[in-house]
């Protein structure tokens, strides 16, 4: 049994194909988001010589959890009432237990906990020549797992640039200046493996999947060589394709090319397919990317927006090779060069823009993705602060443009657990307003 590998570089929508190959009664899908974990690392190679095998089904088994409680990886992450009235963990070590004999290598634990779900769930693992999963970019890995080409096929499924940046968006707080540099050592890294060994890789992209599904199946089914008719739907506990999610997506990534159109990164990035392999070519290029490969698997970092001095240095040569140049754009000096804002201290944006923009405002692009609602807070802190000192030339900031459509906003703000920054800008700007009443 070989292993279909999803590959993804990190909040790609990778379990839209997880999905979808779990229609093929061929492929034994573990839904969820599996094998993320190997001891106190993310996304790192398993080395399991000498673990017992309890231990190893425990770190399989290892699911993860938000600060609030919503389990965001792991088996059992998107299990419907009914698969979990069914499944036990019990008869998963059991079984698990009842494949192991002490001579696996790492894949092997991976396939044995596949079949043995399967065996709990009561579905046919016989009729499977592949077993799947998706949870990280296991491309960056593997080097360290023996005999991987003649074991593993990779499906590789890839968000274009612009709506990378609008998907990861909606999950977390990112600096985009920075995660795109991470999407480009990443595709750089994962295209040099695809130029490497095209038996072994297909890629399927978010764009090519929304627009003809029927299509990317075919082809999924002719490069796996799978000959049974596949289910009309992915069966319980994968997560349903939405064009509606994507949709929203798409009008995102669109205010998005409006604030990153015109710096040389960015640019380079939606013209990738023209540029990669001629500057993987280049000389040196193979070493860097080794030597990030070394570099990522030796520290524990999970952060889209932080990138170490390998990657700096690949995207210098990049921009270097490429002669291409930035020009000014207005939203992104707004969200860039006058605030500072990363995932490590999402809630804390600083800045230094203290003063009011005027009918600039109304040409700065405010996408509904919580980072530029926070970067805009942090503003009207910016500018309430200024106007307490300076209340004598002024306006309030509630009657102008940013303000209205920051409120508009309103809505999205508990998810984005906005709400209480929101009252406490709020505040600032009463004191404000009680400011300027006094020149009235």
């Amino acid at each position: 049994m070989k292993l279909v590998a999803i590959n993804t570089i990190g909040l790609t929508g990778a379990e839209i194909l997880a999905a979808e190959l779990a229609r093929f009664p061929e492929i034994l899908m573990l839904p969820g988001q599996n094998f993320i974990t190997f001891g106190t690392h993310c996304y790192r190679p398993h080395r399991y010589d000498g673990w017992e095998v309890a231990r190893i089904f425990e770190n399989l088994h290892k699911h993860q959890f938000t600060r609030a409680g919503h389990c965001w990886a792991g088996l059992t992450k998107s299990m419907s009432a009914a698969m979990s009235a069914i499944y036990s963990r019990e008869r998963h070590f059991e079984e698990f237990s009842a494949l192991s004999d002490g001579e696996e290598e790492t894949l092997d634990h991976f396939r044995n906990y596949a079949v043995a779900y399967a065996r709990v769930m009561e579905e046919p693992a016989d009729r499977a020549g592949y077993f799947g999963f998706f949870g990280s970019n296991i491309l960056v890995n593997a080097s360290h797992y023996p005999r991987f080409l003649e074991r593993a096929a990779i499906v590789d499924f890839t968000n274009p640039l612009d709506f990378w940046l609008a998907n990861i968006g909606q999950r977390m707080v990112w600096n985009n200046l920075v995660a795109i540099r991470f999407w480009l050592v990443n595709m750089l890294f994962v295209r040099r493996w695809a130029m490497r060994h095209p038996a072994n890789f297909a890629a399927v992209d978010i764009r090519e999947y929304a627009a003809d599904r029927q299509g990317v199946h075919e082809r999924m089914r002719t490069f796996l060589h799978l000959r049974e008719p596949a289910l009309a739907e992915a069966p319980d506990g994968f997560i349903r394709f939405s064009p509606e999610i994507v949709g929203r997506f798409e009008k995102n990534a669109a205010e998005l090319r409006a604030i990153y159109e015109g710096w040389a990164e960015f640019d380079l990035g939606m013209r990738f397919d023209e540029w990669a392999q001629a500057f993987l070519a280049e000389p040196g290029i193979d070493g860097l990317l080794d030597r990030y490969g070394d570099f990522w698997n030796t520290t524990t970092h999970t952060n889209l927006d932080w990138v170490g001095p390998v990657e700096e240095e690949i995207v210098g040569r990049l921009v270097e090779f490429s002669g291409v140049k930035s020009r000014r754009n207005l939203s992104r000096w707004f969200y860039h060069d006058c605030f500072h804002l990363v995932c490590d201290d999402w809630e804390n944006p600083t800045g230094t823009l203290e003063h009011y923009l005027g009918s600039l405002e109304e040409e700065i692009v405010l996408p509904a993705i919580p980072y530029y609602v926070r970067i805009a807070l942090c503003y009207f802190e910016k500018v309430a602060g200024n106007t307490v000192k300076r209340a004598y030339s002024a306006i309030s900031i509630r009657r102008t443009n940013l303000y209205a459509r920051v409120a508009a906003l309103r809505p999205h703000f508990a998810r984005w657990a906005l709400e209480e920054k929101f009252a406490e800008v709020e505040r600032r700007i009463d004191e404000a307003d009680a400011a300027i009443a006094r020149f009235s």
